[in-house]
């Protein structure tokens, strides 16, 4: 890109910053309480109240038995992933699951709604392990009985 387009594309964004923070002109107190909103975030991350320890979203995603059994299903489907070679879309997932999980827990200010980042990718790769269980050769048939005994078994308990 040119130097100009980027100017110009930089003068836009500020502009156009100033007149939203502003509500076109009406607010200008607002770009001080802008200026004020990173220290504000930083001092928010630390805790205010909400410190929990690190493993606090593995217990609230584990409790009870359906979320003991989708998180095992989903380190079943994580590890499968890991395992492959080929690109894949779940490659992706697994690259950001991890770095979600790594990042929110390492956060000391912790409330269970951030844990809702964390059923996305579970459950799909829950899913993937699930797929494994069906697509089993048939010298293990047992297995093959596993996959709907396992889904029915954790619909059941996810109902309840």
């Amino acid at each position: 890109m040119e130097a100009r387009t980027l100017l110009a594309a930089g003068l836009v964004f500020l502009l156009l910053s100033l007149a939203l923070f502003t509500w076109f002109g009406t607010n200008w107190s607002a770009l001080a309480a802008l200026l004020h909103a990173v220290p504000n975030a930083f001092a928010r991350a630390g805790g205010e109240g909400h410190q929990k320890p690190l493993w606090y979203f593995a217990q609230l995603l584990t409790g009870g038995w359906s979320g003991g059994i989708i998180c095992a299903l989903a380190c079943i489907g994580f590890f499968q992933c890991a395992r492959k070679r080929e690109p894949s879309p779940y490659g992706f997932l697994s690259f950001y699951a991890l770095l979600t999980a790594v990042i929110y827990s390492l956060i000391p200010y912790k409330t269970p709604w951030l844990a809702l980042s964390f059923w996305l990718p579970i459950t799909l790769f829950a899913g993937l392990a699930m797929e494994s269980l069906w697509h089993v050769p048939e010298k293990y048939a047992a297995l093959r009985i596993a996959a709907p005994a396992c889904c029915i078994l954790l619909g059941a308990v996810s109902a309840r």
